[in-house]
């Protein structure tokens, strides 16, 4: 079962601080810290009623559950109170203490959400009080999460914190005899103590700027260190611009002075390019990704050689930043047998594993480049929204920028790329943004368009967030994703599924998105009320007859399409490898194998998805047309190029070029974008609903 409630749902929750931006949303007023002799009597009051308790505990397994039964009673308790504060510090210990890094780390952010605490260095207190009992089957996961702590202390300028962590970890992932990554961890050490002599001066230049803000030295070290190490260029520039540096002022005033003529921008890339040349190596990656900015910003307007450079050294930066920064570290939820999640495949280095294990092949790896690079080239600069309808050519039937932005945010997100990293990085922090400003109070997203459009496009909008938080558990994005997600259960309908208005009436199509936007947020360490995944499932018994075969709605007719969609929500809600309605239903989608003939995307997107958890032979058939069949059909050349045309699909006309090429995308990127939920001769299926 989910348990329902606040309490989280035995995940592991790694937490990274939001640096420069804040949240569309009010923050929750934090309480102090109590003071000591109040947290005492508290501290007795809670050993008086828990110490028979503890005492019973002798098992890890025993343990995390009392802390987990604290931390569900501390929630009960007033916000900000003294009794509050000291269950959920016990709950923490305890939890650390059988090494269970799910419970500690949720206990904290209740404690750091509620209460005055310096969060880098509670996070990676916990982290390694639960690595001195943890076994070395948890000692991946808990460096996992340190990496980013480390990067989360370092952003707040803890340079200590980070250093005793980052080592820390580093010998527990050479103990779990993860080499690559205690690597990582050994390259991210030197770093950081560069780091921290280069924060040092900053703040020793700031303090003789606050005498004489026009000193040319000082501003040249505050300069440097905001633009080159931290990334913050808009209050870098206007420092370089005093600095004694003839390069980097001359650029800096560039900057300042920039127009949008195409000739003044490819210009100013070239300046910049110049300047990186002559850099050292850790500030070389900084400005570089600021001469691609300018190039980017160039190239629409650009032609002949021109334009071939621009785009060149764009190139090149991209190729170079995707090999040091396309690692996502993400907290799971569901994990298998090593630990991972459902999410866990984007990382890099699993990526590459689960592409070969799961037989994808350098043709569809690039038929997904060449897609996302057309995907890109669609999204609007200024709002950060995709369209429906255009500018491409064969546009959607109805505007919808929400599903538009959510499909190529999707499709953007499978592949590894994030808000703060990733090849695309930017368009995702865009294309997110925006979504964040659509969003109301009470977590709807969409605000205008046809009504039958309204949840689909909600669910999608709700993966998008989910995910973001799941693969970089970046603050900024908690509550929204959360927010989505209490609007979903609160707007199913009674028969349990959703449809086109709120609470009313439930379709297997609309359903299946819910659950994927329910499920990921379980992934991302959200909460999920168990009585809203209990409804999913009495809906999916009304619209079949036999548990193989599915409608859309109830009493309907069965089709293949809606068959597939359904089955891949039975997976999720924790149907065996082995049930007998699923093997019926896997073999009726086998029957019907891709064929452009009778185009179908939007079924072959899921019927991919469920034979890929299958795995196996079934895989294998479905795979081996399917990879060869998608790429196949990809425009390779003209202005649509890297798209997939619309024309024939059943669902084209209505979704248009932008829906194609998203749904081919993110079939093509099925090896890696989920985790398979059941693995080889034992099915591990997630917690059940029932």
């Amino acid at each position: 079962m989910y348990p329902s409630g606040r309490c989280f749902l035995g995940n592991v929750i790694l937490l990274l601080l939001g640096i420069t931006e804040a949240a569309p949303v009010i923050a929750q007023q934090k309480a102090p810290i109590p003071e000591p002799r109040i947290q005492e009597t508290a501290r007795k009051t809670a050993a008086e009623i828990y110490r028979d308790t503890y005492q019973q505990a002798r098992t890890a397994e025993d343990k995390t559950a009392l802390a987990k039964e604290m931390c569900e009673t501390a929630l009960q308790m007033p916000d900000g109170s003294a009794d509050q504060y000291v269950l959920l510090r016990i709950a923490r210990d305890i939890a650390a203490g059988a090494g269970d890094a799910t419970a500690s780390l949720s206990a904290v952010e209740k404690l750091i959400e509620r209460f005055e605490i310096p969060s880098a260095k509670i996070r990676a207190e916990t982290l390694l009080m639960t690595s001195k009992a943890a076994t070395i089957a948890q000692y991946t996961a808990i460096a996992e999460a340190a990496m980013v702590v480390v990067e989360d202390a370092a952003n707040a300028g803890e340079y200590e914190i980070a250093l005793t962590l980052c080592d820390a970890t580093r010998s527990l992932a050479e103990k779990a005899q993860e080499l690559s990554l205690a690597n990582d961890l050994l390259a991210k050490l030197d770093v950081l103590k560069a780091e921290q002599l280069e924060f040092q001066k900053y703040l020793a230049a700031t303090v003789r700027l606050q005498l004489d803000p026009l000193e040319p030295v000082s501003n040249l070290i505050a300069g440097r260190y905001l633009c080159f190490i931290k990334g913050d260029w808009q209050r870098g520039i206007p420092m370089l611009a005093l600095s004694e540096d003839v390069a980097l002022k001359y650029a800096a005033v560039q900057e300042q002075q920039a127009g949008n003529a195409p000739d003044a921008l490819l210009s100013l890339g070239d300046v910049w390019w110049g300047v990186a040349e002559k850099e050292s190596s850790m500030a070389t990656e900084q400005i570089l990704q600021r001469a691609a900015a300018w190039y980017e910003k160039a190239i629409p307007n650009l032609t002949g050689l021109a334009k071939l450079k621009a785009e060149k050294r764009g190139a090149d930066v991209r190729h170079r930043g995707a090999m040091a920064n396309a690692t996502v570290l993400e907290a799971p939820h569901e994990r298998d047998r090593q630990g991972r999640s459902g999410l866990h495949g984007r990382l890099e280095a699993a990526k590459k594993e689960l592409l070969v294990a799961h037989g994808g092949t350098a043709t569809t790896e690039a038929a997904v480049q060449l897609g996302l690079d057309w995907l890109v080239k669609q999204q609007d600069a200024r709002t950060g929204v995709w369209s429906l309808t255009g500018p491409y050519s064969n546009g959607g039937g109805n505007e919808n920028v929400v599903a538009a932005t959510a499909m190529a945010l999707l499709a953007l997100q499978g592949i590894g790329n994030t808000h703060k990293f990733g090849k695309f990085h930017p368009n995702v922090r865009s294309g997110a943004d925006a979504l964040l400003r659509m969003q109301r109070q009470d977590g709807n997203m969409f605000n205008e368009g046809s009504f039958n459009h309204r949840l689909y496009s909600q669910a999608q909008a709700t993966i998008v967030l989910c995910e973001l938080y799941g693969m970089t558990k970046d603050p900024r994005y908690r509550q929204p994703a959360q927010k989505a997600l209490d609007y979903a259960c609160q707007n199913q309908s009674p028969q349990g599924g959703w449809r086109y208005v709120p609470r009313e009436d439930s379709d297997t199509s609309v359903t299946g998105w819910f659950v994927m936007a329910l499920q990921t947020g379980l992934m991302a360490g959200l909460e999920v009320p168990t009585s809203t995944l209990e409804g999913i499932y009495k809906y999916l018994d009304t619209a079949t007859s036999d548990g193989s075969f599915y409608s859309y709605q109830a009493r309907a007719e069965p089709t293949l399409t809606m068959t597939a969609e359904a089955l891949l929500c039975r997976q999720y809600l924790g149907w065996a490898h082995d049930d007998r309605r699923l093997r019926i239903g896997v073999d009726i989608l086998l029957e019907d194998l891709i064929d452009y003939n009778e185009q179908d995307l939007y079924c072959w997107y899921y019927a991919t998805q469920v034979l890929h958890h299958m795995g196996g032979k079934d895989w294998d058939t479905w795979n081996k047309v399917m990879r060869q069949a998608i790429p196949a059909n990809q425009v390779k050349e003209g202005q649509e190029r890297g798209s997939w045309a619309p024309d024939n699909d059943r669902w084209g006309h209505h979704g248009g070029r932008l829906y194609t090429t998203c749904l081919s995308c993110l079939m093509l990127e099925v090896y890696y974008r989920h985790l398979r939920i059941y693995k080889p001769d034992l099915p591990v299926p997630p917690a059940r609903a029932h």
